[in-house]
C-alpha cells in the first residue's frame, strides 16, 4: 500500500506536539529543523543520530550540515508529499535530542 499525504489539516496538528523548531517548508511537502550547533563536530554529531531514525525507519531525511549548523528536512519522495512516516520520523529524533541535552 503506497503512503498516503496528509492534509494541511492533519499536519498543522500532527507538527504541534514537536519541537517548536520544525517547520513546515514548500507548501506542506516536507518538514525542516534548524539546528545551530558550536561546531562542526555537533553538527555532525546530529547529523549521525538523525541517522539512527533514518536506519530504524528505513525513512531517510535530506541533509545540510556546515560549521555552526545542521539542517533535517523530511518528505516521503516517492509522492512528493508529507506522510506519518515523516511527522514519526521528527518526532523520533526529538526524542533522541532531548535524552541527549538531558
Amino acid at each position: 500500500m503506497p503512503p498516503t499525504a496528509l492534509s494541511n489539516l492533519e499536519i498543522m496538528n500532527l507538527m504541534a506536539p514537536l519541537h517548536t523548531d520544525w517547520e513546515c517548508c514548500e507548501e506542506g511537502k516536507s518538514i525542516r529543523r534548524k539546528f545551530a550547533t558550536k561546531g562542526f563536530k555537533q553538527a555532525l554529531a546530529l547529523t549521525n543520530l538523525s541517522s539512527t531514525v533514518a536506519e530504524q525507519n528505513n525513512h531517510h531525511p535530506d541533509i545540510c550540515l556546515g560549521w555552526g549548523y545542521c539542517h533535517i528536512t523530511f518528505t516521503t519522495h516517492s509522492i512528493s508529499a508529507l506522510t506519518m512516516l515523516d511527522i514519526e520520523c521528527a518526532k523520533e529524533l526529538d526524542a533522541l535530542c532531548e535524552t541527549l541535552a538531558s
